[in-house]
């Protein structure tokens, strides 16, 4: 018998599609271009703030020089 526990998480999760367009230097995220204030929004929860938070910190350590 085992021990193994499926645990179903609240939020969901979209993918947002990636547009690329010919002529232009860059691909779009989502239907508005909105990729900076969906991070934002995804660092309201918790899961996602620690993990963002935990990240900048090892990525920024003890600062720039």
């Amino acid at each position: 018998m085992s021990n193994v526990r499926l645990i179903q998480l609240g939020y969901k999760y979209e993918m947002p599609e990636a547009v690329e367009v010919k002529g232009k230097e860059w691909v779009s995220y989502g239907a508005d271009n909105d990729f900076y204030n969906e991070l934002l929004r995804l660092k309201d929860s918790p899961t996602n703030g620690a993990l963002i938070n935990s990240i900048t910190d090892l990525i920024y350590g003890r600062g720039l020089k």
